[in-house]
């Protein structure tokens, strides 16, 4: 009981320093009196809030967690193969998803298409939200429940951080997606790299404007639909057989530290 009592304490924890340091630059400015809107301070605003929940969540972690290593940096991550396979396996989640998605609320795209956002949620989201979600909260909640618990609860995490039901429900499957790169590569490199190539289609589509019409819209076509959505489904369902045994050989390899 004891441990689950300290994974949820920490969990609170991380949840209330990521929410207070998104909120605090933009209440800074509007103290200041500075414009709130526009792209460019958006993404400095954002940048400000990733590097304050790092610092903060960093400081948080060396004082509880007193197993908790370096965060996870293998040369494995820039492997090419696995890299492919990952972004394969995000491509096809959120294809299978999709139909779940275009039944909730509409997601709010009024961010742009500038330099800026794209630095933002190309660069800057990619880096500050693994080094957060995968290098730091992933080993917190490993540390007291165990592997299988830290990936099911940092990835619900991540998924409700971002706030809209839309995004959520692809949100959930790619952390988890993730959060098996991670374990597997031994890396937050390969996390990283998969998540800024992830963001980066996402950002094509919208410059491109086929980011609101659905893959069924794009094809034009039903019968294409349906093999694209059986192959998406059938490579699914491989990489969630893929991330179950990479779960059960992670369980025996690593001994889980006990609670504190």
């Amino acid at each position: 009981m004891n441990k689950w009592l300290s994974t949820a304490g920490d969990v609170a924890v991380f949840v209330s320093i990521y929410g207070v340091s998104q909120y605090l630059p933009s209440l800074a400015s509007a103290l200041w009196g500075e414009a709130a809107g526009g792209s460019m301070a958006f993404a400095l605003k954002y940048m400000t809030g990733g590097v304050m929940a790092i610092v903060l969540v960093g400081m948080y972690r060396r004082l509880v967690c007193r197993t908790c290593g370096r965060i996870e940096r293998s040369r494995r991550g820039f492997d090419p193969a696995f890299l492919l396979w990952g972004i394969v396996l995000l491509a096809a989640v959120s294809i299978v998803v999709e139909p779940l998605s275009d039944l909730l609320p509409a997601v709010d795209r009024s961010y742009g298409r500038d330099g800026w956002i794209m630095l933002s949620a190309v660069v800057v989201a990619p880096v500050v939200e693994e080094v957060l979600f995968r290098g730091m909260l992933f080993d917190m909640i490993r540390s007291r429940a165990g592997l299988v618990a830290a990936f099911l609860l940092s990835s619900l995490v991540f998924a409700v951080m971002h706030l809209q039901p839309a995004v959520m429900t692809v949100a959930l499957p790619s952390g988890m997606i993730l959060c098996y790169a991670y374990i597997k590569t031994r890396s937050i490199f390969s996390c990283i790299l998969l998540h800024m190539m992830n963001n980066a289609l996402a950002m094509a589509l919208n410059v491109l404007q086929y980011r609101d019409r659905t893959i069924s819209e794009l094809l034009g076509s039903s019968s294409g639909y349906f093999i694209l959505y059986a192959l998406a489904l059938a490579v699914t369902v491989a990489g969630g057989f893929g991330i179950a045994r990479t779960l059960r050989n992670g369980r025996k390899s690593r001994k889980n530290a006990p609670a504190l």
